[in-house]
């Protein structure tokens, strides 16, 4: 999960700082999630999806597996 939020927030150009702006989280804990040092909740996840306009499965799917 970790890896593809940081895969999708890159593939829009995102930086860290303005992911955490969108989704209303902290900064500190989007680096957090993104080093996949912490366990992140459906909430957080579903702030993501929508910071990020993507459907949720996204995050869950192999970077192959996008668009299918």
């Amino acid at each position: 999960i970790a890896t593809n939020i940081r895969r999708l927030r890159k593939n829009q150009e995102l930086t860290q700082e303005e992911l955490a702006h969108r989704a209303k989280l902290a900064l500190r804990h989007l680096q957090k999630i993104e080093a996949a040092e912490v366990n992140v909740t459906l909430d957080t996840l579903v702030k993501l999806a929508c910071a990020l306009n993507i459907d949720l499965i996204e995050f869950f799917l192999e970077p192959s597996q996008e668009g299918k």
